[in-house]
């Protein structure tokens, strides 16, 4: 009887251990199972800023082509009527060159954004809260968002260059429309 009496209680604190350690893991469960549901919210969450910030910046391009044809347009006219064709045809070089460096930024802001969708899409996957992983992502759309105001910066001085430009333009018109008045 003392053999099977020993082996008895060893076979219940075994059983008691065996109970706690699935207890601990149930829990350890629960509490996974709550930090995938914050990552998955996170997620979701970055998804629609992203997608935001993608519409961003496909609006901000469509209205940078059509500012810039606008403005071709009048400058070349402008100039046409002038006479000063060479001029026309620098500054509308110049304002081509800016415009395509600010349309390359905002091609490479959208890969950036991508980029940033792809690295959202992994950790669905893997299906774990990472807070090192998420700050990176937080920090790449406040980059991103430095880099839109940046853009936006860019437009504006292009736009004040242009004007700047239309306003010398139309003077010199002035001008010669006044020297045409003074030869008559």
């Amino acid at each position: 009887f003392g053999r099977a009496k020993k082996k008895l209680e060893r076979l219940e604190m075994e059983m008691k251990y065996a109970s706690s350690a699935r207890e601990g893991q149930v829990k350890r469960a629960r509490i996974l199972q709550h930090e995938l549901k914050e990552t998955i919210h996170e997620n979701e969450a970055l998804a629609a800023k992203l997608r935001r910030e993608e519409a961003h910046s496909a609006d901000l391009d469509r209205k940078i082509q059509h500012e810039r044809a606008l403005r071709l347009q009048e400058l070349h006219r402008n100039m046409v009527m002038k006479g000063g064709k060479q001029q026309s045809d620098a500054l509308g070089r110049r304002m081509e060159d800016a415009a395509a460096n600010i349309s390359s930024q905002l091609e490479a802001a959208q890969a950036r954004i991508k980029v940033l969708e792809a690295t959202k899409n992994v950790q669905t996957r893997m299906h774990s809260a990472h807070d090192g992983e998420v700050f990176a992502v937080r920090s790449e759309l406040e980059l991103e968002r430095k880099t839109i105001q940046i853009l936006r910066e860019n437009i504006r001085k292009l736009q004040a260059e242009v004007d700047a430009g239309v306003k010398k333009e139309r003077a010199l018109a002035d001008e010669v429309s006044r020297l045409r008045r003074g030869l008559t």
